[in-house]
């Protein structure tokens, strides 16, 4: 940490349960209000840290969404809702000073210098390289997502590429002069395009600041009627994913008493639930995650599956029974069970955005595509099949090292809801 007029978090430093939350976009046509509170709302109680773009969080319309919505600005200034802000600007001031573009102007200079206490710096050149690696490799590929989505010859797509790299005038690629750039191609290619280079920017800056993607829902159901590849890697996405849903889903409300929830209520009810025990356990299940991908022997795998699986759902079940006891408290609980939305985690994803893991922001772009693929993830048993796929692509393990594996994909992709009659 460094401490000058605000306190700099690095992104290595970050501890716990966190998210990057892209929903709130100026540049965003479809910019809906309450959506996204809603979508906050579930942040704000799951997660130890909610990390914003400052470029959004700034802009005239983020200000307006923050200032009228109570207990938002307080947030702010306790460092649960941080911005990420290139490391380039020292404070909010020197942000304002240099970044010159409409919707910045002094109003949200004064708004915001008095509440932002902590940013989380990013490097420019690291998110950037990534991004830009990305796209290219996309358009250079034919065989890669984007290619298939817009079905456009090697030629086309290498004329796109040269153009994009023309339009670049500030040393860097922004989404501005790629959507410029595909305004040559008909509105459906274009929406395409819009789509998934949205989606990468996203990802990219949730690599960055090392932090779970939170990203609007079209980004990703607009992008389908993909086939996936057979790679065992995926396997580990779908299982991450699964693991951190599983967790995140424990506070999952019906959307009549999340509307009821004000931001203030949520405020207090998070501080009983992000306890220090909580984000212990949190990193714990993140180590496990990471030890298990890095093994190769079955016997290892499985075990260390089944651990992750018992301290998720010790945490699930915590989580859980803390928040019913909170919002009993606050009368805020319905009849019986009837607090919780029990619909299936895929249709959950739906609701409130891609679970990712902290590996999944690593992996191909058409690895993470086709693991939200709506084609793909219209309900259990057919994510269960996915899984199996991807666990059969393992031909040096037995039958029955397959099958244990994927018991345990079974157990935690279902755990918490209602058993089938």
């Amino acid at each position: 940490m460094e401490t000058s007029e605000v306190t700099k978090i690095y992104p290595k430093d970050l501890i716990g349960p966190r998210s990057y939350f892209t929903d709130l976009d100026p540049l965003d046509p479809d910019f809906a209000r309450e959506d996204v509170l809603e979508k906050l709302k579930i942040q704000l109680l799951t997660k130890k840290t909610i990390i914003i773009a400052a470029s959004s969080l700034f802009h005239q319309i983020g200000r307006n969404f923050i200032e009228q919505e109570v207990g938002l600005p307080d947030a702010i200034e306790m460092g649960i809702i941080v911005p990420a802000m290139r490391d380039e600007y020292s404070d909010v001031k020197d942000f304002f000073n240099k970044y010159k573009k409409d919707g910045y102007g002094k109003n949200e200079l004064s708004f915001y210098q008095k509440i932002v206490k902590t940013v989380v710096p990013w490097n420019l050149s690291d998110n950037t390289r990534w991004f830009e690696t990305s796209l290219f490799h996309q358009l250079e590929d034919h065989q890669s997502i984007l290619r298939k989505l817009l079905n456009i010859s090697q030629f086309q797509a290498d004329t796109f590429a040269a153009q994009i790299l023309r339009a670049i005038n500030k040393g860097y690629l922004e989404r501005e002069n790629i959507l410029n750039c595909a305004t040559k191609f008909d509105s459906q290619k274009q929406e395409i395009i819009r789509e998934f280079i949205f989606m990468l920017y996203r990802l990219s800056g949730s690599r960055v600041v090392n932090s779970d993607p939170h990203m609007p829902d079209k980004n990703i159901t607009k992008i389908e009627n993909v086939k996936p590849l057979s790679d065992y890697n995926i396997f580990w996405d779908i299982y991450v994913e699964a693991v951190m849903s599983s967790i995140t889903t424990a506070a999952y409300l019906r959307k009549e008493d999340l509307k009821r929830l004000k931001i203030k209520d949520i405020l207090e009810i998070r501080s009983k639930l992000i306890d220090h025990q909580f984000i212990g356990e949190y990193d714990n299940i993140l180590k496990n995650i990471d030890n298990i991908t890095k093994t190769t022997d079955p016997s290892d795998v499985i075990h260390s599956q089944y651990q992750i699986n018992n301290f998720t759902k010790v945490l699930h079940s915590k989580f859980q029974d803390q928040l019913y006891h909170e919002l009993k408290i606050r009368e805020h609980s319905s009849a019986e069970q009837g607090l919780l939305e029990l619909a299936n985690v895929l249709a959950k994803i739906g609701f409130n955005g891609p679970l990712l893991g902290a590996y999944s922001t690593f992996k191909a772009i058409p690895k993470i595509t086709a693991v939200f693929s709506p084609k793909l993830a219209n309900n259990i048993s057919r994510r269960i099949e996915l899984a199996r796929t991807y666990i059969n692509s393992l031909t040096t393990w037995s039958a029955n090292e397959h099958a244990a594996l994927l018991d345990g994909y079974k157990d935690i992709v279902s755990y918490g809801l209602p058993k089938s009659k």
